[in-house]
């Protein structure tokens, strides 16, 4: 008996994976990568190492939401209510390609040292962090998390603060 070919093509799902790393060695290799840089915005506020649990109930996801983020900050969806925000309107996820100041940019302003270590940044953090997010939260004074997961049941990453006016 000939077995039959089916024409129906799969396509594959893209599975995440969490990093398993040293965490201690990721703070000092991300403070070390991130020393000297700024967020443009009225603060100039610098980046610090930041690690938070995940809950137990995400810690079987593999990608990272927004309400799974502010869970592991210690933030409910009540504490949102009681502010009288949306979710939308208290975090908002930006792609991790649009974060950082652009290379062009930096380079107008003769910032040439700036941008090369915001791309080994950006590269750092793709290495060693998995589903790298950046999740802001607050409306005026903005904290910005560029963040992955690691090891099983973690976030971590960078933080700086934004002011929005």
């Amino acid at each position: 008996m000939k077995k039959e070919s089916s024409n129906i093509a799969y396509k594959p799902v893209r599975q995440v994976r969490k990093r398993r790393v040293n965490i201690g060695l990721l703070g000092v290799e991300l403070e070390k990568a991130s020393r000297g840089l700024y967020q443009p915005s009225e603060s100039y506020c610098g980046y610090q190492f930041f690690l938070a649990n995940l809950s137990p109930q995400a810690d079987n996801k593999n990608t990272l939401d927004a309400e799974t983020f502010l869970a592991a900050l210690g933030i409910t969806i009540f504490v949102v209510d009681e502010l009288q925000l949306t979710l939308e309107e208290f975090i908002t996820e930006e792609k991790f390609e649009d974060f950082f100041p652009e290379h062009e940019y930096l380079i107008e302003q003769g910032q040439l040292k700036e941008s090369k270590k915001f791309r080994a940044l950006e590269k750092l953090l793709q290495k060693r962090l998995g589903d790298v997010k950046v999740f802001r939260v607050g409306r005026v004074e903005v904290r910005c998390y560029i963040c992955g997961l690691v090891n099983d049941g973690k976030i971590a990453g960078l933080v700086t603060t934004k002011i929005k006016t």
